[in-house]
């Protein structure tokens, strides 16, 4: 079904090997001569005209004797979980972004408090100790 709405080439083609369905079958073996599996992923035209995402194996099937007497194919359509990966890498890049604004703020605010606030404290504990008694040559206002 996924192939007839495809436009296009398959997957093998996509994967750099080229020919016919037919002229696959000596390519996938030597795909598969040194595994018995292999996956793509790919982005293919829809004949709607948009893309699709595709993730697509093949496994060699092998009798008794270990030689290879046909292949078993399966795709799927992953555009969905592509998108939703995307709209995450998205959010996590604002999310860093809304956090190094958080944290440039907390510093600017912490210093822009913290200098003002010396200068209280400094001044309260200095009134506190009675060290700022009038001075004798200070005269009483009548």
């Amino acid at each position: 079904m996924l192939r007839v709405d495809l436009a296009g080439v398959g997957m093998f083609a996509r994967a750099g090997v080229t020919g016919s369905r037919c002229g696959c079958w000596s390519s996938r073996s030597e795909i598969l001569t040194a595994s018995d599996d292999i996956s793509v992923t790919y982005r293919s035209r829809h004949k709607s005209g948009g893309y699709v995402w595709i993730e697509a194996s093949v496994r060699a099937l092998r009798d008794d004797t270990g030689e290879i007497t046909g292949y078993q194919e399966a795709a799927r359509d992953i555009t969905e979980r592509r998108q939703f990966e995307q709209a995450l890498r998205e959010s996590y890049v604002e999310l860093e972004r809304a956090n190094n604004a958080k944290t440039d703020f907390l510093s600017s605010m912490s210093h822009e408090l913290r200098t003002p606030l010396n200068s209280i404290l400094g001044f309260t504990g200095t009134l506190l100790m009675g060290c700022m008694a009038p001075s004798p040559t200070s005269r009483p206002r009548s």
